[in-house]
């Protein structure tokens, strides 16, 4: 709001009925407070002159003059004011407005009682006055900050991203002289390479080094065609006439034909890929220990050139202080396993466990170890305090070997050459003539025709795999788990281990639960039981096998529609199985 002008506010009781006076101009407020004497009774008001009735000037506006000094301030006391009547207004043109003279100084006589006289008509509106300058800026305090705003909604979850491609299998990418010249970067997983002086095996990347998968041959050439057939022999020349030659020898009975090539045998299969095991733990590099107990959630190596140490520490707590003492234990030799920074798998160390370790229970396990390989920041030595991760890669069941190639047939038997015709030498008139010459050898009878029979079938090396499956044991390529769903019956739950990984069961009555054909040992096997409640409480009795963390079993939600998920692994045939509260009340 802007107003402009000057306002006088009276009988406020400032003081003693003091006047306090404020000017505003373009919002801004100046007060002044001038004490006076006591407030006197106000005068009557004179009687208003008449309106003049004088002609309108017709001058020129007279240039306005300049302000006047203020008067001293009066000392007489206010008049009386008039109470006469209101004179009738002049009708005569306004005149010009005169130049404003200067301020009289205020007096300071007591005040005079209020005027009674009716108001006089209202004058023109005289001009606007001149603006006045901005007044400075107010030097008052900032205000409080407000109060912080509600929090906004939560947004709208976005829509689940498309399902990534499928990945690719084994491809054949070509052969090297050894291996040394195997590609050290760039690889995928399923890259395969013939390493030349390696018998021609093939080597298939893992995504962390090359492995040998075994001999990779191409199918058989044909056979070569049958060379063309001998020249007949010359017939001999007839002697004189004399005693009867000798008889020509017979001809040589034609070779027999060769045997058709026996068909190639098919190459054995390749044997299967190693499995291995998906376990990675978080743990940090020690570069300040080469011997002792590792630090709570720490690796440490026992020479300080980190890929030339025969001995590996592990604390049996990782980082995320997971105690993963069991599953240390079952570390055996000729275990694989990896150490990578978290951030970069091109920064990796992978070992092979070349002695027993030694598990000191619920504190670490030292480690004989020999070094595979290693890339990138494995190579020259993880740093002080690393981020990595531990990757357990124990060696699965080894695939079965490919089954041998059909014999290829015997091929027929080539037919025999015709027999030599020699001609025979006439008979010799008087004495006898020289016996005449044995005739030329007939001709070696055309070699038999090649064998027909079928070369055995090759075995091949698939170009593009995506699942190599061992019946029963084990799966390569992408791994894909079965799912069992067996139902209670009279208060009996079997597991057959052999037919499923994954069981999903409704729990609708009190239970014994059993474990049925858990593979041999030495083989670690693990699986998966999920209980799904369908609003009562059941109890469940488990194998006596069965051992939980601090011995305390488990307590199975029983809410409507929710899920319980356990794990159990065993490595001794399931005479002990570990059980693991996989998650509850989903």
């Amino acid at each position: 709001m802007v107003l402009s002008g000057r306002f006088q506010i009276s009988d406020i009781p400032i003081g003693q009925n003091q006047v306090q006076e404020f000017v505003i101009i373009n919002d801004l407020t100046v007060s002044s407070l001038y004490a006076v004497g006591a407030h006197g009774a106000t005068g009557a008001t004179g009687a208003q002159g008449a309106t003049g009735v004088g002609a309108t000037g017709v001058g020129s506006t007279g240039a306005t003059g300049a302000t006047g000094p203020q008067g001293a301030t009066g000392v007489g006391a206010t008049g009386a004011s008039g109470v006469g009547a209101t004179g009738a207004t002049g009708v005569g043109a306004t005149g010009a407005t005169g130049p404003q003279g200067p301020q009289g100084a205020t007096g300071i006589g007591a005040p005079g009682p209020a005027g009674v006289g009716l108001p006089g008509d209202n004058g023109a509106t005289g001009s606007t006055g001149p603006v006045g300058s901005t007044g400075a800026t107010g030097l008052g305090a900032t205000g409080l900050r407000g109060a912080t705003g509600i929090q906004g909604a939560t947004g709208v979850t976005g829509s689940t991203g498309a399902t990534g491609a499928s990945g690719a299998g084994y491809v054949i990418k070509g052969t090297v002289a050894n291996l040394a010249s195997l590609p050290t970067f760039g690889n995928e997983i399923g890259d395969i390479y013939i390493v030349t002086d390696q018998a021609g095996h093939g080597y298939s990347y893992d995504g962390l080094a090359w492995i040998d998968i075994g001999e990779i041959k191409g199918p058989a050439g044909s056979t070569g065609a049958t060379g063309p057939a001998g020249a007949t022999g010359i017939p001999g020349t007839a002697a004189a006439q004399g005693a009867t030659g000798v008889q020509g020898a017979t001809g040589a009975t034609g070779a027999s034909g060769s045997a058709g090539a026996t068909g190639l045998l098919g190459s054995t299969g390749a044997t299967g890929l190693h499995g291995y095991t998906n376990a990675f733990y978080r743990y940090d590099a020690d570069t300040t220990k080469t011997s002792g107990f590792p630090t709570s959630g720490t690796i440490y190596w026992n020479n300080a050139t980190q890929i030339s140490a025969t001995q590996i520490a592990v604390s049996h707590t990782t980082a995320n202080s997971e105690d993963i003492d069991l599953f240390l234990a079952l570390i055996g030799t000729l275990n694989q396993f990896v150490i990578q920074e978290k951030s970069d798998s091109n920064s990796f160390q992978k070992w092979t466990v070349s002695g027993t370790p030694t598990n000191v229970s619920n504190s670490y396990i030292e480690i004989p170890v020999t070094l595979v390989t290693s890339g990138g920041n494995g190579n020259s030595g993880f740093s002080n305090a690393s981020e990595l991760l531990f990757v357990l890669t124990q060696q699965g069941i080894t695939g079965a070997t490919g089954a041998t190639g059909v014999q290829g047939a015997t091929g027929s038997q080539g037919a025999t050459g015709a027999t030599g015709v020699g001609a025979t030498g006439a008979t010799g008139i008087g004495a006898t003539g020289v016996q005449g010459a044995t005739g030329i050898t007939g001709a070696t009878g055309l070699t038999g025709s090649t064998g027909v029979g079928a070369t055995g079938a090759t075995g091949t090396i698939p170009s593009s795999v995506s699942t190599l499956t061992i019946t029963g044991e084990a799966g390569f390529g992408i791994p894909v788990e079965t799912k069992s769903t067996p139902a209670i019956s009279s208060g009996t739950l079997t597991l057959d281990l052999s037919t499923a990984t994954l069981f999903y069961t409704t729990l609708n009555a009190i239970t014994s639960v059993v474990f049925s054909n858990a593979p041999a040992s030495p083989k670690v096997f693990s699986f998966t039981l999920q209980f799904v409640a369908n609003g009562s409480s059941y109890a469940v009795t488990w194998p006596a096998s069965v051992k939980w963390a601090g011995g305390t079993q488990p307590t199975i939600t029983s809410t409507n529609g929710k899920i319980d998920t356990f794990t159990f692994m065993t490595h001794d045939g399931g005479t002990n199985w570990f059980g693991f509260i996989s998650g509850q009340n989903f």
